[in-house]
């Protein structure tokens, strides 16, 4: 529509010389030396205006790439952020779950590497440029692996069974951490419709 507008505004404007070069030059009093001069000046004048519309038009396509290669990245980080918070959640489910169905007998022992290596991951997220509308979402994920982690460090060696309150607190864990996700993968696949991209084929992760 811009571009549209400045043709319009530069044809009425070649009208207007027109007319009026028409009715105020006096053509027939004009030399061939005249008329080379004439020529000249309306070609510098033309060669100008194109050369002026050449350069806006590169200088506005070069803003639309560099604001897409912006945007491109952007959403890669946002992709990152949704990988590893998935990959947490996957860790705080098989943990909780853990929580949930232990029953007295047996000693409590449940492996804290993953989630350990998952709260190592989000952390290393905050010296990345991730989109600020995630911040929030990865301070959540991040709480609710510690969370996790200082649960089961509690109970790690015991052999009672544990009370309906623990069981209660470890399934809301689960549910905020897929809840988190969700919004994450929800922004995520916003950006990439936005952006005519492709989503990622992420594996799933195992869950041992």
């Amino acid at each position: 529509m811009e571009r549209g507008l400045y043709k319009y505004v530069a044809m009425v404007l070649s009208a207007i010389a027109g007319i009026t070069g028409y009715y105020e030059i006096p053509w027939a009093e004009m030399t061939k030396g005249d008329w080379a001069s004439w020529v000249q000046a309306v070609g510098s004048i033309l060669a100008i205006a194109g050369t002026y519309y050449i350069a806006r038009d590169q200088a506005k396509r070069q803003i639309e790439q560099q604001s897409r290669a912006d945007s491109l990245a952007h959403l890669a980080e946002g992709e990152l952020v949704e990988i590893i918070c998935r990959d947490a959640r996957d860790a705080v489910t098989v943990a909780s779950e853990y929580i949930s169905n232990y029953r007295n007998g047996p000693i409590f022992n449940f492996d804290l590497d993953r989630l350990s290596d998952v709260q190592l991951s989000i952390r290393n997220l905050y010296g990345r440029s991730v989109p600020s509308v995630l911040l929030p979402r990865i301070v959540v994920t991040q709480r609710i692996v510690t969370y996790t982690i200082r649960a089961v460090q509690q109970r790690q060696g015991v052999s009672t069974s544990l009370n309906l309150d623990t069981r209660t607190k470890a399934s809301e864990r689960q549910r905020v951490a897929e809840l988190t996700l969700r919004e994450i993968e929800n922004w995520v696949l916003a950006e990439r419709n936005r952006l005519g991209v492709k989503p990622l084929t992420i594996p799933e992760s195992d869950k041992p």
